[in-house]
């Protein structure tokens, strides 16, 4: 029995693919596929298709200057809303990652062991013991992305 998804063929809004691109940057581009967890997890939050929110991210990947250096391309038909996306959140991951935990949250849904985000009055980054980075789930799984899932500082490999 297949599920039908309301938002079939419809066009992706703008909260979709804050979504979708919050993703892309937390997951490496070989695992924005189909039958990734994560993927699917998107794509039930979202009511799409999990083929559906793997090629939103393989748009994204059609702007990334990390692919392109290792002649990774991502998809060709790529919309002039995943390039404003791309635009507004590719250098500013704390917008980023504050957006889409609201959006998570008007929508039902949070990332697990994450608390409620706030957007700081100051800086993304506070005291404790010794000083630790806020979101430190999305932060981390974004540079092991960027680095074939090995730390850049120790060369250590993370599955």
């Amino acid at each position: 029995m297949t599920r039908s998804h309301h938002n079939y063929g419809t066009p992706w809004t703008r909260d979709e693919s804050i979504l979708a691109f919050d993703l892309y940057c937390r997951i490496p581009f070989r695992k924005t596929k189909a039958t990734n967890p994560e993927v699917q997890q998107l794509a039930t939050l979202l009511d799409r298709t999990p083929a559906s929110v793997a090629r939103k991210l393989g748009n994204f990947g059609a702007f990334d200057p990390d692919l392109k250096k290792r002649s990774v391309v991502g998809l060709a038909h790529t919309s002039k809303l995943d390039e404003q996306v791309w635009i507004e959140f590719h250098n500013d991951w704390n917008k980023l990652v504050f957006t889409a935990s609201e959006l998570r949250e008007r929508m039902g849904e949070s990332l697990p062991q994450e608390p409620r985000t706030t957007i700081p009055a100051g800086p993304s980054e506070m005291f404790v013991v010794q000083k630790q980075r806020l979101l430190q789930r999305f932060f981390r799984e974004a540079v092991l992305s960027s680095f074939a899932s090995t730390c850049c500082v120790t060369g250590v490999f993370h599955t």
